[in-house]
């Protein structure tokens, strides 16, 4: 019987390196887990402020649209301005 006894002592010690191996592992993976939920949540952020930029690139180039149509326009109405001045003899006050 001795040898079945330290056979099953064998074993059990075996089981208790198992059950540590398997503990350690089992933080190991929680500790990836967590650090792959940061990664995530961190990738959110940058894709949050990416789209966020894209808008803000937008809405400013719209705005240079904006402005540009505005100073064409402007330029438009002084031309026609200047012809009828012109045509019809007026001075304009606030050329020089």
């Amino acid at each position: 019987m001795g040898r079945v006894e330290n056979r099953l002592k064998d074993v059990e010690i075996s089981n208790g390196r198992l059950e540590q191996g398997q503990a350690q592992t089992n933080e190991r993976l929680s500790k990836l887990e967590d650090g792959q939920a940061h990664l995530i949540t961190g990738g959110e952020a940058v894709a949050a402020g990416q789209k966020e930029l894209q808008e803000t690139v937008a809405t400013k180039a719209d705005i240079q649209d904006v402005k540009a149509e505005v100073v064409k326009k402007i330029k438009q109405h002084d031309k026609r301005l200047d012809a009828l001045e012109e045509k019809e003899g007026l001075s304009n006050p606030y050329k020089h």
